[in-house]
């Protein structure tokens, strides 16, 4: 379930406003899976050698996220600046229940020669789930950012945010040490941009951001990592085309995160343990979009990085080092609620541990079609052409979504 409210806004004048937006989502995940895995991490001569290990969950994810802010414009200088400040607030509840089951019939059982049938493995009987594990954490930011014109073609992008985050219980990756006082993690975080227009249709920009991410991941005897911090620097170019009808981006990145968790076994507890790493990633971005006729739009994006730690070796290969994307939606002249999209997402060969991966591609299509001003009601296909495919290569390798199909009911306040 996830309900949001429209934005109530107030117009303080002509040139600003403040604004008041509530959301909560009340998200949840059964998952039921079975993991083949190898005690020696290899296969005999004759492809047997596997063994199978069910697990199923239930997780209930609970949000509420509020935000308030004031935006406007203001002269100085003889220029036009803008402002923007403001608040939020998060918290956040994640429960888990883990399904039990016969582990005397069912646990660690020998799969035969890969590849195998779905059926290969019986399914438990699952019973209740007990629960496992819960988690609690409040985030508290407040922020201000302004834009402001050195000339009519020059322009100073400068902001700040500071961020306060309380949390208690069970990692979401590994456990916590039994009574381990969890300190609220607090930072100031800054950014800046540059950004001149070349022409009337040309636009370059330059920006640094500073990065703090808390980490959810636990070191080998359960204590939380502390909090990743690095920058990030980018610089673009930006070009509208035949009357704005087409606009192009090329992007250049370097991005510099230290001790960021890195997955390095499993601890004598049977849990997920992480080491900090210093990474950092550098690529380029190209997005293409452009009107087809008057109601159609394509996207084209391409993505390629590398990503490589302190000695300069590649790192995180389950990371596709290119990407491309497409998207294409329409809205229809003679039934204009009606919308309809389909996307593509196209990688590069990737690779774990365990497994490796070869380039592949997803299509997914969406439409929505609005039954009033407040009421929406969405259709999403996923995976249009059951692609197979696996994923999650980072700790072992899950298979993709077959083709599924989703119906929702989306409401306004």
């Amino acid at each position: 379930m996830h309900l949001s409210s429209t934005p109530t806004a107030h117009s303080l004048s002509s040139d600003w406003e403040a604004k008041v937006t509530y959301n909560y989502r009340n998200a949840t995940d059964d998952t039921r899976l079975l993991y083949a895995y190898s005690s020696t991490n290899t296969l005999n001569d004759d492809n047997t050698g596997l063994y199978g290990w069910p697990y199923s969950s239930h997780t209930v994810t609970e949000n509420h996220l509020l935000d308030v802010n004031i935006s406007g414009y203001f002269q100085a200088f003889g220029q036009e600046h803008n402002l923007i400040a403001g608040g939020s607030y998060s918290h956040e509840n994640v429960d888990t229940d883990v399904n039990d089951y016969d582990t005397a019939i069912y646990l660690y059982l020998p799969l035969p020669a890969f590849p195998y049938l779905g059926n290969a493995y019986p399914e438990p009987q699952w019973y209740s789930g007990e629960p496992r594990s819960s988690s609690e954490q409040a985030l508290t930011r407040v922020y201000a950012a302004s834009r402001l014109s050195i000339t009519s073609r020059l322009k100073f992008i400068a902001g700040l945010n500071a961020s306060r985050l309380e949390r208690e219980g069970s990692s979401r990756y590994g456990s916590v040490v039994t009574n381990e006082s969890t300190p609220d993690t607090q930072e100031l975080s800054p950014y800046a941009g540059i950004t001149f227009d070349f022409t009337d249709n040309i636009l370059g920009y330059v920006s640094y951001s500073d990065i703090f991410l808390n980490q959810d991941q636990t070191d080998f005897d359960g204590h939380y990592l502390d909090p990743t911090k690095g920058v990030n620097i980018e610089a673009g170019i930006k070009a509208e085309w035949f009357d704005q009808k087409l606009l192009t981006t090329l992007a250049v990145f370097q991005l510099e995160q230290q001790r960021l968790a890195t997955y390095a076994g499993i601890n004598d507890d049977g849990e997920y343990y992480y080491v900090p790493m210093d990474v950092e990633s550098k690529g380029f971005e190209i997005e293409i979009t452009g009107r087809i006729g008057e109601h159609a739009k394509l996207t084209l994006g391409l993505t390629h990085l590398e990503i490589t730690d302190p000695n300069g070796d590649d790192i995180y290969e389950w990371v596709p080092r290119t990407t491309i994307n497409a998207l294409f939606s329409t809205r229809m002249p003679m039934l204009p609620e009606l919308k309809m999209r389909i996307s593509g997402r196209w990688q590069s060969d990737t690779k774990g541990d365990y497994a490796k991966q070869d380039a592949y591609m997803v299509v997914n299509g969406f439409a929505n079609y609005d039954l009033t001003e407040e009421t929406t009601v969405r259709v999403n296909i996923n995976n249009i052409f059951d692609e197979k495919y696996v994923g999650g290569l980072a700790y072992g390798a899950i298979y993709g979504e077959p083709t599924s199909v989703l119906v929702s009911l989306d409401y306004k306040f």
